[in-house]
């Protein structure tokens, strides 16, 4: 999937940021973010299977994160990277995807 516009929330312990980002070729296009909170870059579909394949690799206290049945892309993930640690927990809401 190398074109496509994704428009995503992260979950987190922060004001509800929205995120739409295009990727054009593989490459972040036109990104605007909605809300106050943190200045994350934004994340592409790769950027997110990045994040639970490292989180599993790094040995994460909890991943978990379910998939588009079709396209395969991550619907929604969270990651809690230390049990005993506050506010280090992650997460990400797709509301939609738009190949093309």
């Amino acid at each position: 999937m190398a074109s496509y516009a994704i428009t995503y929330r992260e979950i987190c312990f922060c004001p509800e940021i929205v995120t739409e980002v295009e990727v054009v070729d593989g490459q972040v296009g036109d990104v605007v973010v909605t809300g106050d909170g943190f200045d994350s870059p934004p994340l592409t579909v790769d950027d997110m299977f990045d994040a639970i394949t490292n989180a599993l690799d790094a040995g994460a206290f909890r991943v978990t994160a379910t998939y588009n049945p079709e396209l395969g892309y991550p619907t929604e993930f969270f990651i809690d990277v230390e049990q005993m640690m506050a506010d280090e927990e992650f997460g990400v809401a797709v509301d939609s995807l738009v190949v093309g």
